[in-house]
């Protein structure tokens, strides 16, 4: 089958997409043809110039609020963007899968609705973190999209696409959501978690790496998170979590020093010492090896990122560590089930700071329960520990969406909303409903 797998904006422009190489990976083993464009970084390139980046994390509710999208965003992008779908359209392509985030997504019902006008023997397919029942049920069944892949993707997109190969029916499929022949839209069950150490290292052959903000590569070392936190998304998606082997990480690392000469990599997990014994292998092995590279990630204040630890990762080439405080109030801690204490948070960034390596935190701002007063022990966090923090993600409005404790239990944090979803925004005080 002749495949294309899409990525569009907007997304990080860093590294070329990780999970489309993936995908496209284990469709070639079954023998489908697949070429993968990353329309998001083609188009990023060709509207560099603007007084605004419209790819920077602030300007993400341009492409995620489907209101402004279609009002303020498409009428700018349209040109580009069609001229980037009739490309897709002209090279006969029998399926196309589109990676679908919330960020992402009013740009794929876009393409996915002006292709099926297009092209209407075309089979549409998404996957990705967005793609949960709820919120596709409506494409489904308005056949916006043919088959939705739910949950991770690589073990079930062959046998998607092997049955839409075959013409079978993929209703009741593991992992699918489709279109039964009543209308409605008919989920399969589950798939067991995917263990990545079994799949085949992905490769960034598909894309144009000059394309990209950094010449650096992404690389996944595990999948899920140890913690339970009330507001995330991502535990619910990739559970339980698992970490690939030391070994098989150090692989697809000097795979890629040789296949790209590529030596700077950032790490896609949502924390890299879920594992603390195997994150000192990896070090080990890095320093064993010599690879002169650098990386950094997303982290867990955890106790046992000792200082021992530290300096074995710093040797490794770690140059950064981007950790969650969230909060610098322990009472909305423990509102968020973040399982760490203020005391252990400081001894963590500042034993970062004295490794030589960067300490990054991120904030939530307007957690249901924060208080002013809440939040300025927050400021006072920051101010007491300024001289070991690298940089201050500034606070994010907290978004609610499908799988998080908060979507699910609303009432229980007193969320006061006639909307099943939304977006970062339009928070009231003090009561800190949804409106």
């Amino acid at each position: 089958m002749r495949i294309a797998l899409v990525m569009l904006p907007c997304w990080s422009v860093f590294t070329p997409p990780l999970n489309l190489s993936y995908i496209a990976r284990v469709l070639r083993q079954e023998g489908h043809a697949v070429t993968v464009f990353d329309f998001n970084a083609r188009l990023w390139r060709a509207m560099q110039g603007q007084e605004e980046d419209w790819w920077d994390f602030a300007q993400y509710e341009r492409w995620q609020n489907s209101q402004i999208f279609e009002e303020q965003t498409l009428p700018t992008v349209k040109p580009l963007l069609d001229s980037l779908l009739k490309e897709i359209a002209s090279r006969g392509f029998e399926a196309v899968g589109f990676s679908v985030f919330h960020t992402t997504a009013p740009c794929v019902r876009y393409a996915s609705k002006m292709l099926k006008e297009a092209c209407p023997g075309i089979k549409i397919v998404w996957g990705g973190p967005a793609c949960t029942p709820h919120w596709v049920k409506g494409d489904i069944e308005e056949e916006t999209v043919d088959a939705v892949v739910i949950g991770e993707g690589e073990a079930t997109a062959p046998e998607l696409f092997n049955a839409l190969a075959k013409g079978a029916s993929i209703c009741g499929m593991a992992g699918v959501a489709a279109r039964g022949a009543d209308g409605k839209m008919l989920c399969g069950k589950k798939r067991p978690p995917v263990l990545a150490h079994e799949l085949p290292l992905p490769r960034y052959d598909d894309y144009d790496l000059s394309l990209y903000r950094f010449s650096q590569l992404p690389i996944m070392m595990s999948r899920g998170c140890t913690g339970a936190c009330t507001f995330c998304q991502e535990t619910v998606f990739f559970k339980p979590y698992r970490m690939r082997p030391a070994a098989h990480i150090v692989e697809e690392i000097e795979q890629d020093i040789k296949q790209y000469g590529i030596r700077e990599f950032s790490t896609c997990d949502s924390l890299l010492n879920g594992n603390h014994k195997i994150l000192e292998q990896v070090a080990d092995l890095i320093c064993e090896r010599r690879l002169d590279i650098s990386w950094g990630g997303y982290a867990r204040l955890d106790r046992r990122l000792t200082v021992e630890l530290l300096g074995k990762l710093k040797k490794a080439g770690c140059k950064w560590l981007s950790f969650g405080l969230e909060s610098g109030s322990q009472k909305v801690l423990d509102l968020m089930n973040k399982g760490i204490s203020l005391e252990q948070a400081a001894q963590t960034i500042k034993a970062t700071f004295e490794a030589g390596i960067e300490a990054h935190i991120n904030l939530i701002v307007g957690f249901p329960g924060e208080t002013e007063d809440d939040f300025d022990m927050t400021l006072d966090f920051i101010s007491g520990n300024w001289q070991s923090i690298s940089i201050v993600n500034t606070g994010e409005t907290l978004g609610v969406g499908p799988g998080m404790t908060l979507f699910e239990k609303p009432k229980a944090f007193g969320i006061l909303t006639d909307k099943l979803y939304c977006f970062r925004r339009n928070w009231t005080f003090p009561l800190f409903g949804l409106v």
